[in-house]
């Protein structure tokens, strides 16, 4: 008896969460900084796995630039630029077959705008003074 009860009430609770999880398209929070979540489903999902897909972009970009630092410390070439060019071309591709991304989701732009955002902590990350010290503030001393 005790199990029917709760088969039944496990039954209504999981009924109640499908029906107050509907699709809502509309205007995202202002939080998001902009954006909308489409009519149709599917570009929703396409855009979140294109979201995805910049976070390991934006991962693999930050570990060029790691690996580069390590070659020029150890006077080896950089090779960032290859490295970023792989990746970027690895990232458009996983993009390319997303049969649902918006004709006004750009390609091109974003994966220069994320490799641009990873460049950019490069100063903050590697920031420590240089040994002959031609790099240092001399207004903090």
């Amino acid at each position: 008896m005790i199990k029917r009860m709760l088969s039944g009430l496990a039954a209504v609770a999981i009924c109640a969460t499908s029906a107050a999880a509907a699709y809502t398209p509309g205007l995202l929070p202002d939080g998001f900084g902009g954006g909308s979540v489409p009519e149709d489903p599917l570009v929703l999902k396409d855009e979140r796995k294109a979201a995805g897909h910049g976070g390991i972009f934006s991962g693999q970009v930050t570990r060029c630039y790691s690996t580069g630092a390590n070659n020029v410390a150890n006077g080896k070439p950089d090779g960032v630029d290859a490295c970023i060019a792989k990746a970027t071309t690895s990232y458009e591709g996983k993009l390319a077959k997303l049969l649902y991304l918006p004709a006004c989701f750009d390609i091109d732009a974003e994966a220069a705008a994320i490799a641009d955002e990873a460049q950019g902590h490069n100063p903050t990350t590697y920031c420590a003074p240089s040994p002959s010290g031609a790099f240092l503030d001399t207004a903090t001393f």
